[in-house]
């Protein structure tokens, strides 16, 4: 009985070696699953009489979500199940393929498998080679997995700006001022998009967003001592005794789904 040995490059640049009858036995996997699926399958017989599965369908151009998860001390308040699906209707509208739920992924991998899988790549931004085989032989009906990790979630206020204060009219009052505050979300993702045949990396990418909100309000100014105790007591009036705070910076849902979009437009030009 003729068994092949297949060096397989890694995603970080390293040999995998995989012995064909680990290969034939995912390969089987796969097709089966495929076949049930309604996917219509191809072979090509190489050497030793290993298939090569050829898709003519949704396997060549499907994707699937692996895994979506947060890096340690990341806070994230949106529950996972809202943060897969921002993506996935991203992925879907942008690139006009069939795309396979993390949902779906997770129920075929098992709960426990897919948590370890998950644990493992929030930690690092990377597969593991038992992880990464256990990815490759689930019998998923696409070609393509991807990888989704928030790298960062924080918030800051800016410091106040001050304008010139223009009323109606289009005047500019002397003794009066606008002050802009401003609060800011910085979020950044990196990405990992995964041959699922080869277990070989197609490209790693880094996306990131800064939305800002704004508000403003009138500071009253004085030119003379009497000026500026009168100032002081029309700003409490109309401001309170500690002036009006910054708004709350932009939801990471905003975030996110700008930064989902860009990443979906990736990919349906690769």
């Amino acid at each position: 009985m003729c068994s092949l040995t297949t060096l397989v490059p890694g995603p970080d640049g390293g040999v995998q070696v995989f012995n064909s009858g680990v290969l034939k036995r995912q390969r089987a996997e796969r097709r089966a699953f495929l076949v049930a699926a309604g996917v219509t399958v191809s072979s090509v017989v190489a050497g030793c009489g290993t298939p090569v599965e050829q898709s003519r369908s949704a396997e060549a151009t499907g994707l699937a979500l692996l895994v979506l998860a947060a890096a340690p001390k990341v806070g994230v308040q949106l529950p996972a199940a809202t943060l897969g699906t921002l993506l996935e209707n991203e992925l879907s509208a942008a690139g006009k393929r069939e795309v396979t739920p993390l949902a779906r992924v997770r129920a075929v991998v098992g709960g426990a498998r897919h948590a370890v899988i998950s644990s493992e790549f929030a930690q690092s931004g990377r597969l593991v080679n038992e992880s990464l085989q256990t990815v490759m032989a689930t019998p998923l009906p696409v070609r393509r997995g991807l990888l989704v990790r928030i790298e960062q979630n924080d918030t800051d206020v800016l410091e106040p700006v001050i304008e010139p204060y223009r009323n109606l009219s289009g005047r500019s009052p002397s003794d009066r001022r606008r002050v802009v505050l401003a609060a800011r979300r910085r979020v950044r993702i990196a990405a990992t998009l995964l041959d699922l045949g080869t277990g070989s990396v197609r490209w790693r990418k880094s996306w990131s967003a800064s939305p800002i909100a704004r508000t403003d309000y009138v500071r009253y100014t004085g030119s003379s001592l009497t000026g500026s105790v009168s100032a002081s007591l029309a700003n409490s009036v109309v401001n309170g005794l500690g002036g009006p705070a910054a708004p709350p910076p932009p939801g990471l849902e905003t975030a996110l789904q700008a930064i989902f979009r860009e990443l979906a437009e990736t990919l349906a030009a690769t």
